[in-house]
């Protein structure tokens, strides 16, 4: 059985380098792309999925409250947030990922949020690909999608 997996990330939508990137994570199921916080919310509402993997900086879409300007970080956070609240996948793992360096930014994802914010929203993890290559993503990854 194949893993499905809601990718939340609008940069891997219209980055050629990034989609590139995403074909490494392709073994581990199938990937669903959402480019915005509205369309995802509609998706992971309705369908099950084994695991989600949210960049917090996000476009929040047209039908998606807008933050103060410079806030995106918080619609990555509302939607962790909503994701736990309601729908099909409130125990479904997780993972938050930035591209921002852990120890450099020590814990600071994005504007107002900090990696803390997104643990206590109800992400399971929270990881910054600055400091990790595809392969160590995986691992930290791999877990979530083993407790089917």
């Amino acid at each position: 059985m194949t893993n499905e997996i809601a990718w939340i990330d609008n940069t891997y939508l219209w980055s050629d380098a990034h989609r590139m990137e995403l074909e490494v994570f392709e073994h581990l199921g199938q990937i669903e792309l959402f480019e915005h916080a509205d369309s995802a919310l509609e998706a992971v509402t309705k369908t099950v999925y084994d695991l989600i993997v949210i960049d917090p900086r996000l476009a929040p879409g047209f039908n998606y409250p807008k933050p103060r300007p410079y806030d995106y970080g918080l619609i990555g956070l509302d939607l962790v947030k909503r994701i736990r609240a309601e729908g099909q996948n409130t125990k479904t793992p997780v993972v938050v990922i930035y591209k921002g360096s852990r120890d450099r930014d020590k814990g600071h994802i994005c504007d107002n949020v900090y990696e803390t914010d997104f643990r206590n929203a109800g992400a399971n993890e929270v990881i910054s690909i600055a400091d990790c290559m595809p392969d160590r993503f995986c691992d930290k990854i791999k877990p979530y999608l083993q407790k089917k």
